[in-house]
């Protein structure tokens, strides 16, 4: 029993901790959303949820934290959604692109990969994060 305890001790700590991390209630509502309703429920909701907590989209910032944040943990399929949606709402955001890519890549979708990193060399054609995207896409 006791050990159960630290387990879940610990579960619980690593999730305030990690939700501590982001500096703004939106990156918070954001990152707090997609970990614990997952992927498919931030594509088909995010932004009805996030509008009834009265939140206005207008940072791409809080979009790419969150998404690097979850890519460092290893949540790619909850990173890929959170920056996809970067994506629709900032298309000429290049760290969005080039993040989205790495995640395709960790989750091993070099097709999806390959257009990320080829979206930022048409916006930005020296960009060494996407040249050193499509190198490790093959």
């Amino acid at each position: 029993m006791k050990n159960v305890i630290i387990v879940l001790f610990l579960g619980v700590s690593t999730l305030a901790l990690s939700q501590d991390q982001f500096v703004t209630p939106q990156a918070k509502f954001i990152y707090k959303l997609v970990t614990t309703k997952g992927a498919d429920y931030f594509d088909q909701n995010f932004e009805s949820d996030f509008k009834k907590q009265g939140y206005t989209l207008d940072d791409d910032m809080i979009f790419i934290n969150v998404g690097e944040a979850l890519k460092k943990e290893k949540k790619t399929d909850e990173a890929i959604s959170v920056l996809k949606y970067g994506t629709t709402k900032w298309p000429n955001i290049i760290m969005l692109w080039n993040g989205l890519g790495e995640a395709y890549l960790d989750k091993g979708n070099k097709d999806g990969a390959k257009k990320c990193f080829e979206a930022v060399l048409k916006k930005a054609p020296q960009n060494e994060r996407a040249k050193d995207g499509l190198k490790r896409v093959g």
